[in-house]
């Protein structure tokens, strides 16, 4: 039997009637109210996200920025104290280690926030890779993370005491809260404005419970990892395991935007080798003609021909149908194409579309 690692809010998601799912060598809460009402809940107000099975890693010494280059797509000069990024981590191959959020702490001092399930794989990857004056530091145990996403993500910080105002998109600072160190970022994983709070583990209990009681007068609510990925499926947002993962690589991943060619980076050469090949697949957003709900792994079809397979799928609550992601070969990765999704074995019509499927004002309700 699998061990499970658990949040020290474990007590208190069950005490609220979460239904508990082992997730990535977690036991996590996958939904309390409901997922769609937690779903609608960030896209209208505001949900708070026990995020703590994620790992923060430290990078820090005088060649720090220079090893972090050598390991990312994005470019590090893009980032001054108190910003940070998303990139991608390669192999060799141009395959994806994982895709990470890169926060610069101060000159030469990076954290790495990376995926529950790649956790002890970057850090392995980070020490096969490590150079002399470079120092890592492995924090995930000892941090806890909580999210408030949604449009009252600010005023309920702001109303227990976070200053947070002044922060832009991607920008993260330091603050003292009630005598507890915290790093508050304004990123997320909804397509919605928010935060994410990194703090020490010990302080878990009392953080959440502040901002439950305190967020409740705007409409705050719990929410568990369904609901995450149903936010994050309707902005497009990739899933390490399902959009990606070491067979894929960010250029038809569609993540070509945090690649710097211009740069050195583990996986360039092997990137460089597909910028101008004629045949590639392209992973592509899609929604459904027919009343259907597409999952993972499902079949794509085209022409009576299997093309691919679908990514990630889902029912949107937000527009009230099904939507998904998928990879299939570039030639029919124009929007507007029609593809088959076998669901059930009945084959289903489906659009490819733009990506993101969700933008403001897209709530059906």
């Amino acid at each position: 039997m699998q061990f499970l690692k658990k949040s020290p809010l474990n007590e208190t998601h069950i005490s609220l009637g979460a239904k508990m799912v082992p997730f990535a060598g977690w036991l996590m809460p996958i939904q309390y109210s409901g997922i769609i009402d937690e779903h609608l809940t960030v896209r209208e107000k505001a949900g708070l996200f026990d995020l703590t099975h994620m790992g923060e890693i430290i990078v820090t010494g005088d060649k720090a920025e220079e090893y972090v280059q050598k390991l990312i797509t994005n470019n590090t000069a893009k980032l001054t104290d108190g910003k940070a990024f998303y990139t991608v981590i390669c192999f060799e191959t141009g395959g994806i280690v994982d895709d990470v959020i890169v926060y610069r702490l101060k000159k030469d001092e990076y954290m790495f926030v990376v995926n529950a399930s790649n956790a002890d794989k970057v850090f392995n990857w980070f020490k096969k890779e490590l150079v002399t004056d470079v120092r890592l530091i492995d924090k995930s145990a000892k941090t806890a993370l909580l999210a408030v996403q949604g449009p009252a993500s600010e005023k309920i910080l702001s109303s227990i005491g976070f200053d947070v105002g002044k922060l832009g998109y991607f920008e993260f600072t330091r603050q003292v809260y009630r005598g507890i160190d915290c790093i508050i970022a304004r990123t997320g994983y909804t397509g919605e404005d928010g935060f994410e709070i990194f703090f020490p583990v010990d302080y878990a209990f009392s953080l959440w419970a502040t901002l439950n009681t305190s967020g409740k007068k705007y409409g705050l609510k719990p929410v568990g990892l369904g609901a995450r990925d149903t936010l994050r499926i309707e902005v497009g947002y990739p899933l390490y395991g399902n959009e990606i993962d070491e067979t894929t690589n960010p250029l038809e991943a569609g993540l070509s935007w945090v690649v710097d060619m211009g740069k050195d980076f583990i996986g360039k050469k092997a990137l460089e080798s597909q910028v101008n090949r004629v045949s590639r697949r392209k992973l592509v957003g899609f929604e459904t003609i027919e009343k259907a709900v597409p999952r993972p792994h499902y079949e794509i079809f085209s022409g009576g021909k299997q093309v691919g397979h679908v990514a990630s799928g889902t029912f949107s609550p937000s527009m009230e149908k099904g939507i998904g992601m998928g990879y299939v070969p570039e030639e029919i990765s124009q929007t507007g194409s029609i593809i088959d999704i076998s669901i059930r074995g009945r084959m289903v019509k489906s659009r490819i579309v733009e990506k993101p499927f969700y933008t403001k004002g897209s709530i059906k309700r």
